[in-house]
């Protein structure tokens, strides 16, 4: 089973965010990149780059479905709801852009181009995909009586 079963599956920030963006800057180019702040971990060696792909690929393949809109639609503060029909017109539309992933000294590049408005979701998928392969990894390397 896939690590990220829906676009939603992510920080409520990002919604509010990308929905700003959405708002003031949506044809701005980007270019998002991950950076492991612990450099003495390298994540290649417990990480499989084959599944790192295959669950960067899934994510791409997502889309937000309609029970996943009405619930965004009936989200409201002091009794306005918080997103605008064109955003949510736009998730529904939405396609992740393309990554860029290489291996390098041990451990992965990964960045993501594109319009601030739609690479913006990468940032919190990508990182909850590789903070779980590396856990499942951990684990993966724990005795029956470490686990």
């Amino acid at each position: 089973m896939p690590i990220m079963q829906s676009l939603l599956d992510t920080d409520f920030y990002k919604f509010t965010m990308g929905h700003w963006v959405f708002k003031r800057y949506p044809n701005v180019p980007v270019r998002y990149a991950f950076k492991n702040r612990t450099a003495r971990v390298r994540l290649a060696e417990y990480i499989d780059e084959a599944e790192l792909r295959r669950e960067l690929d899934h994510v791409r393949t997502l889309r937000v479905n309609p029970s996943e809109l009405h619930y965004l639609r009936g989200t409201n503060e002091y009794g306005d709801g918080i997103f605008s029909e064109a955003y949510l017109h736009f998730l529904k539309e939405l396609r992740l852009p393309p990554y860029e992933l290489e291996y390098m000294d041990g451990t992965y590049t990964l960045e993501f181009s594109g319009l601030w408005c739609e690479a913006i979701y990468w940032e919190t998928l990508a990182l909850s995909i590789i903070n779980e392969l590396y856990y499942r990894a951990c684990m993966e390397r724990l005795s029956a009586f470490e686990a």
